[in-house]
């Protein structure tokens, strides 16, 4: 997905990964999971040569439900949240009125993660 940079030049391109830190430890949790986090950050930036120079890693977890919906334009949104939300409807149901929207899969794909992480 293309943002407008905030200077001249060329657009930034965003991406996002989700994944899960478990642990049943409700005091230090989110500490360990905030060290587990920095430590996946340094291994991407240490895996791939000079990606320190060239990436931004922002670690949120409202900014990754921000881009999927991004991806779905101002005047789908509404009524993808309403499929999204639907209680009685299944995930099959649910992809195939998304489809039926005119949604690329990839799109779906993501929502439906999102959703099963209880966005």
């Amino acid at each position: 997905m293309s943002i407008p940079s905030p200077v001249a030049g060329h657009p930034l391109i965003q991406k996002a990964a989700i994944f899960d830190i478990i642990t049943q430890d409700l005091e230090y949790g989110p500490i360990a999971a905030a060290a587990e986090m920095i430590a996946v950050a340094n291994n991407i930036l240490n895996s791939f040569p000079n990606l320190n120079q060239t990436y931004s890693i922002h670690i949120s977890h409202s900014n990754i439900v921000e881009l999927a919906l991004g991806r779905v334009g101002a005047e789908q949104r509404a009524s993808v949240l309403e499929i999204l939300t639907q209680s009685k409807s299944t995930t099959a149901q649910k992809r195939t009125l998304l489809l039926k929207k005119g949604l690329s899969r990839s799109v779906v794909d993501d929502l439906e993660i999102l959703g099963e992480q209880g966005m």
